[in-house]
């Protein structure tokens, strides 16, 4: 499995795997309820909508597809990027999409028309992970060159660049409080550092393999991470 999204109203899950197909189902029963073939590409992340009507999903053919969640039909294909797209975040407000992949550029669009209004063009290698700010002003996004890097979603401006690890960067999470990002990557670490400064509050270390995924509890006390060691590992973030 590539990937996994918990609906915001905490009902379904979106998963996909080694494929084409997105997977809908009932996160209390485990039934499927739909599955979405998004074509011959392969997905590679899924984003919600904030009100649980839509999919994002990103693919391996260089589109983003959104779709409606009830019906399975897919409402408009953004085609903007020159690579494989790896990454797609929506949000909060549900007014904008921002995906990245494999041109080493992440856009910023309405999911509506999809029109891009921003792209920004820091990285020097593959972005492999998006994440929004709370008020939805700034955008961090993880890559392959090694950096996570803080830039404004309305104008593209970079604020910081994080260079707090010594691989490739898999995955990066905003706090819920607006003020910590926490990112993983290929040197088996979680770096918790300041949004505003980049300053590294702290190092988490208990993984052996590297860093896929991390994620906040809603009150920024606590991180999961999960990891090519077979693990997801819990702890208390300072």
């Amino acid at each position: 499995m590539y990937t996994a999204a918990w609906s915001p109203n905490g009902t379904w899950i979106a998963s996909a795997g080694n494929g084409s197909t997105v997977q809908i189902w009932a996160a209390s029963s485990k039934k499927l309820l739909f599955s979405y073939d998004g074509g011959s590409s392969i997905v590679y992340s899924v984003a919600w909508s904030p009100d649980s009507r839509y999919v994002a999903s990103a693919h391996s053919n260089g589109t983003v597809q959104v779709w409606d969640v009830a019906s399975g039909k897919l409402l408009l294909t953004y085609s903007g990027h020159l690579h494989y797209v790896n990454a797609v975040a929506w949000s909060h407000d549900g007014t904008r999409i921002v995906s990245g992949g494999g041109d080493a550029t992440a856009h910023v669009w309405d999911p509506s028309n999809g029109n891009r209004l921003t792209t920004y063009g820091g990285h020097t290698d593959d972005i492999l992970a998006l994440s929004w700010s709370p008020s939805d002003a700034r955008i961090v996004s993880a890559s392959k060159d090694t950096t996570a890097q803080v830039w404004a979603a309305s104008t593209a401006s970079r604020s910081l660049s994080y260079t707090g690890h010594a691989n490739y960067v898999n995955t990066v999470a905003w706090s819920p409080d607006g003020t910590r990002i926490a990112s993983g990557g290929v040197d088996t670490t979680v770096k918790v550092w300041g949004a505003a400064n980049g300053n590294t509050f702290q190092t988490y270390s208990g993984h052996s393999d590297q860093v896929q995924s991390v994620a906040w509890l809603y009150d920024s006390t606590r991180i999961a991470s999960a990891s090519n060691d077979g693990t997801v590992q819990i702890w208390q973030a300072t």
